[in-house]
């Protein structure tokens, strides 16, 4: 391990370190980002500390059309994240918490489960736990926004996470993933009531997912067309 953050990042490359996290937020372009760690000594060691201070400086670098221009050839451009927590505060210092013990189906397991079983493969510092299958909180603090967020809200507060928001300025893709959602909705809630061969939902996820190919296709299409001369 390396002893400061400093030492870290002249051994890893600071340019290069950085541009791949900015790499990450351009390609998934998250609204929230929680950060494991804080870029304190409270971190533990080096890696820790340097990853901390990527995170806070990618948040911005990756909105920044100067910053790492060469990943427009990969058809990324530059995004803005909302909102950057710290997911290792103390008790007395967090703003919000998130529960991670919610069971999710299609895994049979909770969060909480799954990052179990994945430092269980970590096999090079015998970090293997036990599944809790009690509450557990992971307890936030938010470090940076553009939304001036409250930090005792919602991580998700305010913010359109809606599937028409996918679209952008795209009328009628908007208009599919609008419909799309509706569709979604309306299957949710009639789940109880289904009839016992299932033919309801499975029309009903026929059209779901015509609705979302078709605005993928006009989406990926828009994004690939020459711009327009004005």
């Amino acid at each position: 391990f390396s002893h400061s953050a400093e030492e870290t990042l002249a051994k890893w490359g600071e340019r290069e370190a950085l541009g791949d996290i900015v790499l990450a937020l351009r390609r998934y372009r998250p609204d929230v980002v929680i950060s494991r760690f804080a870029g304190d000594t409270g971190d533990g060691h080096g890696h820790h500390q340097a990853v901390g201070l990527l995170v806070r400086r990618a948040f911005r670098a990756a909105a920044d059309p100067a910053e790492y221009p060469e990943h427009a050839a990969a058809g990324l451009q530059p995004w803005q994240a909302s909102r950057l927590y710290v997911d290792r505060g103390p008790l007395e210092g967090a703003d919000c918490q998130l529960d991670v013990s919610t069971w999710l189906l299609p895994w049979g397991a909770t969060p909480a489960g799954l990052g179990a079983r994945a430092r269980s493969r970590h096999h090079s510092q015998d970090m293997g736990t036990a599944e809790a299958l009690a509450p557990a909180p992971v307890r936030m603090k938010l470090i940076d926004s553009i939304d001036q967020a409250d930090p005792a809200a919602d991580l998700l507060a305010g913010l359109d996470v809606s599937l028409p928001r996918l679209a952008g300025e795209d009328g009628l893709a908007r208009t599919l993933l609008a419909s799309a959602a509706d569709e979604i909705a309306a299957a949710s809630t009639g789940l109880p009531g289904l009839e016992p061969s299932g033919r309801g939902l499975r029309v009903r996820l026929g059209t779901i997912l015509d609705h979302l190919r078709r605005a993928s296709a006009r989406l990926e299409d828009s994004a690939a067309a020459p711009p327009t001369a004005d």
